[in-house]
């Protein structure tokens, strides 16, 4: 016997009447197959974790399907195929609410194939697998539970979690853990998160670890966004890690277009100005089709409000299984309850976006603004203190990275062509000063030793 629910959302007191006998029809040998429908913020984190430990009870018995999108309605559809071999559908109304004026009523029609004909019983399954097959429906399992419990309270209040689980004991940590560090000694620091691109700095911070905030910090045009973009391609187009950038300074075909010069080599004021030679056509064109299929996503527009950046970056990692999230800049994000205190605005920034990467197990890099304190020392190097807002953005990131340019002040600098990026926070170990070379002409830095 095969059951197929399409439901509306669950309530914890709806799930626990009807528990009992969907468990007895499993025990009878029954497959079960659930669909959750209605608006993501009326579901009940207790109540999905109640399915979700349903599921784990009866492996392949029981699978639980959630769909991701508000528009959808909770019209309900139960079908059942029976041990006979006929089939039966029962067909629901979503709720019929009087005009909204009144308490909420159900209406139904049955179907039985024996009577109505195997055709229309077949055409409800094929609208089930429909639904179950389309992009915004995922499958129920602990980090999609983890991503609507935290999504549908940011999107409420802009907090954090609402249910905090018991602390786990060491014992059943330990081989988690192990497994982990077997994974980076088997593969390098790679194994332990995204590669940022340049192998001394992920020797130094670990690669991008999940669950980690890095901010990079500059002067206005020294480069932040192109080294951005390079961990961003490193993480897409390298490691083929599905990643997403949100900007808030660039046109999407900006973005493309210092995709294309790095990846092309093509300079980028020739694309801009319509200079570019035969050869430079035709690399373009290759490198397009090289990377056109590759999972990279992109973002842009005016300064967004915190609460609608969530929103956008949590339906993005939930969609695309995203391994890494580039924010470009962090102090051009709006926090509207704390919009009259610009101190507080980018403390409440740094912390959800912190908050984000924790609950989503991902990556995120930020760009931050770097004052003008560095240009009245003598040799001008930047430190945590020449950030904008350091001290709240210091507390919340994991890694700082500073990126110095003695060009960016001289010219004719005797370390013209070279960067330094200054890990001046490091969560994950030491902070050092990693040398690199920018070619910013190509929108992209290099490693010293393959420039």
């Amino acid at each position: 016997m095969s059951v197929r629910l399409r439901t509306g959302f669950f309530t914890t007191a709806g799930l626990s009447s009807v528990e009992p006998d969907l468990e007895e029809l499993v025990e009878r040998g029954a497959r079960l197959e659930v669909l959750i429908g209605g608006s993501p913020l009326q579901y009940e984190v207790p109540a999905l974790r109640a399915l979700l430990a349903l599921s784990e009870d009866y492996p392949g018995r029981i699978e639980v399907f959630v769909v991701m999108a508000p528009d959808f309605q909770n019209a309900k559809t139960y079908l059942l195929g029976h041990a006979d071999g006929h089939s039966s559908a029962w067909v629901g109304s979503a709720n019929l609410t009087m005009g909204g004026l009144g308490s909420n009523f159900e209406n139904a029609v049955t179907f039985d194939s024996r009577e109505d004909g195997d055709d229309l019983i077949g055409r409800l399954h094929e609208a089930h697998l429909t639904v179950v097959g389309s992009p915004t429906v995922r499958r129920l399992d602990e980090r999609l539970l983890r991503q609507m419990q935290f999504g549908a309270q940011a999107a409420r209040f802009g907090l954090g979690r609402t249910e905090v689980q018991v602390p786990e004991v060491l014992e059943e940590l330990l081989q988690s853990t192990v497994d982990k560090l077997d994974k980076v000694a088997s593969h390098g620091p790679i194994g332990a998160g995204v590669t940022t691109g340049f192998e001394d700095l992920d020797a130094t911070l670990g690669c991008l670890i999940p669950g980690s905030l890095t901010v990079i910090a500059s002067r206005p045009g020294a480069g932040r966004t192109t080294l951005a973009l390079d961990m961003l391609g490193a993480a897409a187009l390298k490691q083929k890690v599905p990643a997403a950038i949100f900007t808030f300074k660039m046109l999407k075909d900006e973005v493309v277009h210092r995709i294309l010069s790095a990846e092309a080599r093509i300079r980028l004021a020739d694309m801009r100005a319509g200079r570019m030679t035969d050869n430079d056509w035709i690399r373009m064109a290759k490198k397009m089709t090289e990377i056109a299929e590759d999972p990279l996503f992109i973002e842009a527009g005016p300064a967004p409000d915190l609460d609608a950046l969530s929103s956008a970056l949590i339906k993005c990692v939930g969609e695309h299984r995203l391994g890494l999230v580039v924010v470009d800049p962090l102090n051009a994000i709006v926090a509207r309850s704390f919009a009259d205190n610009r101190e507080r605005e980018v403390a409440e920034i740094a912390r959800r976006l912190k908050a984000l990467a924790m609950e989503l197990e991902i990556p995120i890099v930020a760009c931050a603004d770097l004052g003008r304190q560095a240009e009245q020392r003598v040799d001008r190097r930047p430190l945590i203190g020449d950030l904008r807002d350091a001290d709240t953005i210091a507390q919340a990131t994991d890694v700082l990275l500073l990126l110095h340019r003695p060009d960016y002040y001289e010219r004719d600098d005797p370390r013209a062509g070279e960067a330094d990026l200054i890990v001046a926070k490091n969560r994950y170990g030491p902070t050092s000063t990693v040398t690199v070379a920018h070619q910013l002409h190509y929108s992209r830095f290099a490693t010293l030793a393959n420039p």
